[in-house]
């Protein structure tokens, strides 16, 4: 806590008591802003490493990827257009959009893919910092998602929304 109060010393010599003041608190506010995405950018490491650990077992236990870079990519932006019905917060998903996804999933690994393709696509709105769980559990509601649920179950994939 000395460092900073030298700093703010050394940064605000010759400012009237009321802007070293605003200085401070500028600073301290920058200090905080550098922890919180540091934290932020740790967490996130932590989940691509547990995306990965969770990927080298599905593929030793004999799983595919069944599509393509690239296809999972389109199927993260086809989800995600035809989701929204409207830009309106308070209107629902498209539920459609989701039992096609759903459809679309042959396997844990094709979740993993995704889940990764659709971290990808961000809104200019409400949702862009949602991963695909929360952003399908915000949009829509219980009995939607267990109808996706239930088809993913039909194909003994264990991952749930």
């Amino acid at each position: 806590m000395s460092a900073i109060k030298n700093i703010t010393n050394e940064l605000t010599t010759g400012l009237p008591p009321w802007a070293k003041g605003v200085a401070t608190l500028a600073i301290l506010g920058g200090v905080g802003f550098g922890i919180y995405k540091l934290i932020k950018n740790l967490n996130k490491i932590d989940d691509k490493i547990a995306d990965n650990k969770e990927e080298k077992t599905l593929k030793a236990q004999g799983q595919k990827n069944w599509y393509s870079a690239s296809q999972y990519k389109e199927i993260a932006d086809d989800f995600y257009s035809n989701a929204i019905d409207t830009y309106n917060i308070f209107d629902r998903g498209n539920e459609d959009a989701l039992y096609k996804l759903a459809g679309q999933i042959k396997s844990d690994l094709d979740v993993i893919e995704i889940r990764k393709a659709f971290a990808e696509k961000r809104c200019t709105y409400t949702f862009n910092t949602m991963a695909l769980s929360a952003w399908v559990n915000c949009m829509y509601d219980a009995d939607e998602i267990k109808t996706a649920n239930n088809i993913l179950l039909s194909k003994k994939i264990t991952f749930r929304f």
